[in-house]
């Protein structure tokens, strides 16, 4: 079971590490792993399944940008945990990166919210304009 106390605990979050990594440490490492890979496996599934200037698109590739980036800075972060590096090995340093992971998130789901219905509608109708639209 996840003790998640520890995240209020100022030494946990402020304090000089240990030397050796501990099992938070290695869990956010694998989840910069996980997120580097995920955003691989989006833009290949952007890149395969979708027209270039379609909506779906540009909302997968936010995604891409999200995952691509959080990851690398996590692992970046993992780095430096693992050369022991005084102030930017922090866990505070982690946790505020997932944080601002989750604020970018939330700009995702606002664009999803507000205008990627409305664009893929429009983009659906032009398709079948082009459709059945003579090529010249």
């Amino acid at each position: 079971m996840f003790d998640l106390t520890k995240l209020w605990d100022s030494v946990y979050l402020f304090g000089t590490v240990p030397v050796d990594l501990t099992r938070s440490d290695t869990i956010f490492f694998w989840k910069g792993v996980i997120l580097v890979a995920a955003a691989v496996a989006v833009k290949v599934f952007t890149m395969m399944r979708d027209e270039s200037r379609s909506p779906r698109r540009y909302l997968l590739n936010r995604f891409f940008h999200l995952f691509l980036t959080t990851g690398l800075l996590v692992l970046l972060w993992a780095g430096f945990r693992f050369e022991s590096i005084p102030l930017l090995s922090t866990r505070i340093v982690v946790l505020g990166l997932f944080l601002i992971a989750l604020v970018w998130f939330g700009f995702i789901a606002w664009f999803y919210f507000r205008e990627y219905r409305i664009r893929q509608k429009l983009w659906e109708d032009e398709a079948v304009k082009r459709k059945y639209l003579a090529k010249k």
